[in-house]
C-alpha cells in the first residue's frame, strides 16, 4: 500500500469523525455539570429531620442488662438507635417500644430500651432520624452509658405508681414517666391503657455511667415528670412516703405537691414497713380526695392471703371480691366508670378471730376539666382545690445537645458521584 493511499484513509477519517475543539468541550462539560448541580441541589432541600432539633434527652433505667433512653423532638418523627460497644461497630439496632414489627411510628417522646446488654461495659450509640439522618452529641461523639455491675440488690424492692388521666377524664396512654433524685432522672416508664404506671425502686440505682447513687432516705425529694405525646407536662414533687402510690390520681398539664414527711429509710424491708401501718386499711384514696377520673384504683391492707369485700357506695351499690397478696396488700379498679359527685368505699375484711372489721373513705369524683390540686397526709385530711403551681424541675439533664450537630446525608454522594461521573464523560467526549 503506497503513501498516497494511507493519507486517503487517514483524511477520509479526520472528515467523518469530527472533533469538537477542547475549549468548547471544556464550556460544554462545564454547562451540563453545573445543570445538573443545579436541579439536584434543588431536590435537596433540607429534610424535617434536619430541621427538627434534638430537645432533650435522659438515659434512664440503668440495669446490668438493659437501659432505656428517652429524647424529645421539635416535630413528630420516626426515630430509632444503633449502637455497640465501638464507636466505629455499632451494628446493633433497637426500634421505639410503643413500634410494630413492621411499622414505626412517629413521635414527639420516643422511648426505646435496650436489652441483652453485658454488665459492666460502655455501649456508644447514635440517633437515626427520618431521611437517614444521624443524631450524635453537641462535640460530634456518639452518645454512651456504662451497665453496673450485675450483682445489684432486689431484695428490698420498692414500687412508686399513679395514675393520669386526660381533661376529660379519660385515661393518658404511652405518656413518658420520669423520676429523678438526687439531682439526676434516674428512671422512667410509660403509661399502661388505663394510664396506670409503675416504677421499681431498688437501694441501688444507677446513673448513666454505672455509679450508684447514696442510699435513698425518707427526706429525699423525688420529682416526678409526666410527658404527653401532645407536650403537656405535670411535674410532681413528692417524698418516699407519698410515691407508694401517689396519693391521687393526676390530671396531665397540672402540676402537684405530695411532701408529707415520714421517717423512714428506704433500705428498711417490706415485712418491716408493714409492720408499722395499719393492719387493716384503705390506703388510696384518701380521706376526701378530688379525683379527676372516672374509674379510680382503690388499694389498701388487711391479713395477708384472705378474701376481702369492697363496697363503693352512692346512688347504686357496687361490689367486688378481692383477695389479699401474701404481704396483705390488695387493689381494685372498678369495671365501671363512676360519674362526678360524692362516693364511699367500704372495705369490709376478718380478723383472725373471724370477726368483722370495717374501713370507710370517702373521696369525690371531679367534674370533667376541674383542676385537682392537694397536699398529701398519712391521716385522713381535706383535700381544697388551689390555684395551679408550676413546679419548676431544678435537677440538671444528663444529657442536653441543643442542635443536631451531625447530620448525615446520602444526597451529597449522589450529588458528587455524579458530577464526578458527567466531567469524565466530557473528558473523554473532549480528547
Amino acid at each position: 500500500m503506497t503513501k498516497n493511499n494511507i493519507m486517503s484513509y487517514s483524511e477520509l477519517y479526520a472528515k467523518n469523525n469530527p472533533r469538537i475543539p477542547t475549549p468548547l468541550a471544556l464550556i460544554l462539560v462545564l454547562f451540563v455539570s453545573l445543570f445538573f448541580i443545579r436541579v439536584l441541589s434543588s431536590s435537596s432541600t433540607p429534610s424535617r429531620a434536619n430541621k427538627v432539633a434534638l430537645k432533650r434527652l435522659e438515659i434512664t433505667n440503668n440495669f446490668p442488662t438493659q437501659v432505656a433512653v428517652f429524647w424529645q423532638t421539635d416535630a413528630k418523627e420516626k426515630g430509632w438507635i444503633v449502637y455497640g460497644e465501638s464507636k466505629t461497630d455499632m451494628d446493633s439496632i433497637a426500634f421505639d417500644d410503643r413500634d410494630l414489627q413492621e411499622t414505626k411510628g412517629i413521635y414527639l417522646n420516643h422511648y426505646i430500651t435496650l436489652k441483652n446488654l453485658e454488665p459492666s461495659k460502655r455501649y456508644f450509640f447514635k440517633i437515626v432520624r427520618d431521611e437517614n439522618s444521624v443524631l450524635t452529641d453537641a462535640t460530634g461523639e456518639p452518645f454512651s452509658f456504662i451497665t453496673p455491675l450485675k450483682d445489684t440488690n432486689t431484695k428490698n424492692l420498692q414500687l412508686t405508681y399513679g395514675k393520669v388521666v386526660e381533661s376529660d377524664g379519660q385515661p393518658l396512654e404511652n405518656a413518658i414517666v420520669l423520676l429523678s433524685v438526687k439531682s439526676k432522672y434516674l428512671l422512667s416508664t410509660q403509661t399502661k391503657t388505663k394510664g396506670d404506671w409503675l416504677i421499681p425502686i431498688n437501694t441501688d440505682i444507677f446513673d448513666s455511667e454505672g455509679k450508684k447513687i447514696p442510699t435513698l432516705t425518707s427526706s429525699d425529694v423525688f420529682i416526678l415528670q409526666i410527658i404527653s405525646e401532645d407536650n403537656k407536662i405535670s411535674t410532681i414533687k413528692a417524698n418516699l412516703a407519698n410515691v407508694r402510690p401517689l396519693p391521687q390520681t393526676i390530671l396531665i398539664g397540672n402540676d402537684y405537691q405530695f411532701l408529707h414527711q415520714e421517717s423512714e429509710v428506704l433500705s428498711v424491708s417490706t415485712s418491716q414497713d408493714q409492720e408499722e401501718k395499719k393492719v387493716y386499711d384503705i390506703l388510696y384514696p384518701k380521706e376526701n380526695a378530688v379525683i379527676p377520673g372516672k374509674t379510680p384504683l382503690i388499694k389498701g391492707l388487711a391479713l395477708p392471703n384472705t378474701d376481702i369485700i369492697v363496697l363503693v357506695d352512692s346512688k347504686k351499690t357496687i361490689s367486688n371480691r378481692v383477695k389479699t397478696d401474701t404481704e396483705g396488700y390488695w387493689k381494685l379498679t372498678l369495671g365501671e366508670n363512676l360519674t362526678p359527685g360524692s362516693y364511699t368505699v367500704t372495705m369490709v375484711a376478718q380478723d383472725e378471730q373471724k370477726k368483722e372489721i370495717k374501713v370507710r373513705r370517702r373521696f369525690s369524683i371531679a367534674k370533667s376539666g376541674e383542676q385537682v390540686l392537694g397536699e398529701a397526709s398519712g391521716e385522713p385530711t381535706i383535700i381544697t382545690p388551689s390555684p395551679t403551681s408550676t413546679v419548676a424541675p431544678t435537677v440538671p439533664l444528663s444529657v442536653t445537645p441543643t442542635q443536631p450537630v451531625s447530620g448525615s446525608s446520602f444526597k451529597g454522594y449522589i450529588l458528587t458521584g455524579t458530577s464526578l461521573l458527567i466531567l469524565g464523560a466530557g473528558l473523554l467526549l473532549a480528547f
